[in-house]
């Protein structure tokens, strides 16, 4: 989805770049990853690192964490896990997208003094340092956190983890996705049009099909940006 100036919306999730990198990518998984199903969630994925089935993951980079310690990891991943920025888009550039899990206080609280407290503590300085230096907080939200000579020296012993951070947040990190009021309509539908051509459709004829029906529901609910 694109947001325009005037807050109506269009897609572009056929344009030739997006239908060229989506059948480059399912192609890849189709031929490399034969001992995952289309259904496999990220917890799937994940085992599949730990059992050595798979030898790379492009996602969340909190995974590679998580199967690179003693307790999780198989014999030949352990100490072996390394990061990398994704690839640059047809323009060069990175723009990694942040997934953000948020704090917020329900309006209708009847304790809000208290959860304005809470919400204080868990966003707080000392608690984040806490978590990223001493347990597992690996991505931390404060900028501050990132300087902590403690948290780098934790984090040296991941390979390029703080190298490859650093690349993609000079690089237009920020959330990518356009929040839209038809979020969950739309982004089902396209992990459907992304199965499907996993299982054998032609990318840019499923994705075409795609925005028809992502811009009728666009009109139907008149966000849609003629």
């Amino acid at each position: 989805m694109v947001a325009h100036p005037r807050g109506r919306y269009e897609t572009r999730v056929a344009a030739p770049w997006s239908s060229a990198s989506s059948a480059d990518k399912l192609r890849a998984l189709r031929a490399q990853a034969a001992a995952l199903k289309a259904h496999d969630d990220v917890v799937d994925w994940e085992a599949a690192l730990h059992r050595t089935s798979v030898s790379s993951l492009f996602d969340a980079d909190i995974l590679g964490y998580f199967q690179n310690q003693p307790d999780a990891a198989a014999p030949e991943v352990l100490g072996n896990v390394a990061w990398a920025p994704g690839p640059r888009g047809p323009d060069g550039q990175l723009k990694t997208n942040i997934w953000i899990w948020s704090l917020a206080m329900n309006a209708g609280s009847k304790n809000k003094d208290a959860a304005w407290l809470f919400l204080q503590w868990a966003t707080g300085q000392d608690f984040l340092t806490t978590g990223a230096t001493k347990y597992n907080m690996v991505n931390p939200v404060r900028a501050k956190i990132w300087d902590n000579p403690d948290f780098q020296k934790r984090m040296a012993e991941q390979k390029d983890y703080l190298k490859t951070f650093q690349e993609i947040s000079s690089n237009d990190m920020k959330i990518q996705f356009t929040p839209q009021p038809l979020f969950f309509e739309t982004t089902t539908e396209w992990a459907q049009a992304l199965q499907d051509i996993y299982a054998g459709a032609d990318a840019q004829e499923r994705l075409d099909k795609l925005v028809e029906s992502l811009t009728q529901q666009l009109k139907d609910a008149g966000i849609y940006q003629e």
